[in-house]
């Protein structure tokens, strides 16, 4: 399984307890040219837990990446071995850029970053022992040249391509993505660079591909919103121009993690005035897409490892009612976390659940 760029590419970005194998076949079904999964735990992987085997799966035939957090060249490179054995992604990602506290705590993620050569000596050795195609996914320095020269060092270790999102690891989520240093680093190398971070409109799109970048990540603006690639191909099409999105997803209350993510929902909150209510148009292809994904997860039996409530929760962004529509889901099947429950309960219970979901959403789309 082989990834040949197209025309400006739209990926997905890896992020934890969202881009399950389903939520990934929805968006490659919307028009994303390639979906990353959750990043898989060297650790956890290689002390044989099934969930982190259970992450890296595709259930369609499109090209895929499976990213890996862990600590040293070593872990990551056994794991990487696993991985291509196991399950044959077209690319294999080294996560260097999660900024969450519980992954810098175990020396992974942006902690790598604090020695500027480990980076390179990660991405030589994992290089040197698979024959799938390696990239990187990293975060920047407060100095531009620093970064360019860690770029640089990850491309003469034999990096395929490199994603960039141009925040430091200690602004986390805050503030503007420096796409400037971006630029600069795709000037730099000759290996294809990803540009990510603060492209949430199709206007913010057109804006990153001028920078010459051979790729566009999406991360917060598809969280509940699948239907996000299908608008940027729809201004890719038309020249930059689409719909305009009717929701701002820029806020600073917008606090979803673009390469980790709270697996309780927590770092996702919402805040009413921070949005535009959706058209009746959107409306409804949002409850669409909610359905296709209940369907997805059905055929491939997942419900017992998401968490529906909190998907559904996000699929309400931007919609009339939304606080409303939240509450009324949080109150759903409470008393089913009372029992203890093996994975067909949980299937069949979360089924039903769904079920009440979408009525939910139905019974709000008739109050337009």
């Amino acid at each position: 399984m082989s990834f040949n760029f197209p025309k400006s590419p739209l990926f997905l970005a890896p992020m934890a307890d969202v881009t399950n194998p389903a939520f990934r076949m929805l968006c490659n079904e919307k028009g994303a040219d390639f979906t990353f999964t959750e990043m898989i735990n060297a650790a956890g992987f290689l002390n044989g837990e099934s969930f982190s085997r259970e992450r890296g799966v595709s259930f369609d035939q499109k090209p895929y990446g499976i990213q890996i957090v862990g600590p040293n060249p070593d872990m990551i490179l056994k794991t990487a071995v696993g991985l291509e054995e196991q399950l044959h992604p077209a690319v294999i990602d080294i996560n260097m850029g999660c900024p969450s506290p519980k992954i810098l705590k175990d020396k992974c993620g942006a902690y790598l970053l604090n020695d500027s050569t480990l980076p390179a000596k990660i991405i030589e050795a994992v290089c040197s022992g698979i024959k799938t195609p390696v990239t990187a996914k990293i975060r920047i320095y407060r100095e531009d040249k620093k970064t360019i020269r860690l770029a640089k060092s990850i491309e003469d270790a034999g990096a395929h391509w490199l994603t960039v999102h141009g925040r430091t690891a200690a602004q986390g989520y805050s503030g503007k993505a420096n796409w400037d240093v971006v630029q600069k680093i795709k000037e730099e190398l000759s290996i294809p660079v990803i540009l990510n971070g603060d492209i949430f409109t199709p206007k913010d799109l057109n804006a990153a591909i001028g920078t010459g970048c051979d790729g566009f990540m999406i991360g917060r603006s598809a969280i509940g919103n699948p239907g996000i690639f299908s608008k940027m191909k729809e201004a890719l099409k038309n020249g930059g121009d689409a719909k305009p999105d009717r929701f701002n997803t820029t806020s600073s209350r917008f606090n979803a993690a673009s390469n980790c993510f709270d697996a309780n929902g927590s770092n996702f909150e919402f805040e009413p005035d921070d949005f535009t209510a959706v058209s009746h148009e959107e409306f409804r292809q949002r409850i669409s897409d909610f359905k296709r994904y209940c369907f997805l997860l059905d055929q491939h039996h997942m419900y017992p490892h998401v968490n529906i409530k909190s998907h559904a929760q996000w699929f309400t962004k931007g919609l009339s009612h939304s606080k409303e529509m939240r509450l009324e889901i949080s109150g759903l099947q409470k008393e089913t976390r009372l029992r203890h429950l093996n994975d067909e309960e949980i299937g069949v219970g979360r089924q039903v659940l769904a079920g009440q979901i979408i009525q939910v959403f139905e019974n709000y789309f008739e109050k337009m």
